[in-house]
């Protein structure tokens, strides 16, 4: 399944590198604009799955690239921008964006928000619960049942809780795509994204020693500032 598209428009390169950071390890791919002819050129190019704007960029500004994609059905957009006014908010608002955050901002909360506008236009993956027709994944020898709440690796019952179910029967869904970080939390639930990313790293610990105790050929291979991938051992 191919990644999602997005793209960040604003003058400032500093905003547009912690977007592309933040957004490369949720495992968008990201592309950037400058000024606003530069920004119309790439979404009609590249149709990104959804955009980022600030205001104030120059050549066309933000309020009128709101209304062009708007009126042609373009990208859901998220204005990003350090004008805060409650008036400003709402012209944003009433001319189409799907979302307005004020700078300075929380990347964690930006993407956030990123997540929810697509959810809400029904353009991102689907998140849990699974699909009532999905009842069992494969991988590899690793087969999970999703009804019955049952994993077994070589024929060899895993000894799981709830939470590492649930995070393993996502990192078998992805397949080869990476899991990031913020989508293993959202899994997780229960008020557990308070607890950043100490409460995903503990959890795979306790995967990857189930998963060894079974005597599997897979293990959960850690991307560095990414996120996690279930993947095939290497014969020694």
């Amino acid at each position: 399944m191919n990644p999602l598209r997005l793209l960040v428009v604003d003058d400032d390169a500093g905003i547009r590198d912690v977007v592309r950071a933040y957004a490369t390890r949720d495992g968008f791919l990201v592309s950037e604009a400058a000024d606003g002819h530069d920004a119309v050129h790439r979404v009609d190019a590249e149709r990104p799955d959804i955009v980022i704007l600030d205001l104030m960029v120059p050549g066309i500004d933000g309020w009128e690239l709101c209304r062009r994609w708007r009126a042609s059905g373009g990208p859901p957009i998220i204005m990003l921008t350090a004008r805060g006014a409650e008036s400003e908010r709402i012209l944003g608002l009433g001319l189409g964006a799907d979302d307005y955050m004020v700078k300075p901002f929380s990347p964690l909360e930006l993407m956030a928000r990123v997540r929810t506008v697509l959810r809400r236009v029904g353009q991102e993956r689907p998140a849990q619960p699974e699909r009532e027709t999905d009842t069992v994944l494969d991988h590899g020898e690793l087969h999970i049942d999703l009804a019955r709440r049952w994993v077994t690796a070589h024929g060899r019952d895993l000894q799981l809780t709830r939470r590492q179910f649930d995070l393993l029967a996502r990192l078998a869904r992805n397949g080869e795509r990476v899991s990031s970080r913020l989508e293993l939390l959202e899994v997780l639930g229960d008020g557990e994204v308070a607890a950043a990313d100490r409460a995903v790293d503990q959890h795979m610990v306790a995967l990857r020693r189930a998963l060894h105790d079974a005597n599997s050929d897979l293990s959960i291979a850690s991307i560095r500032g990414v996120g996690y991938r279930l993947e095939e051992m290497e014969a020694s």
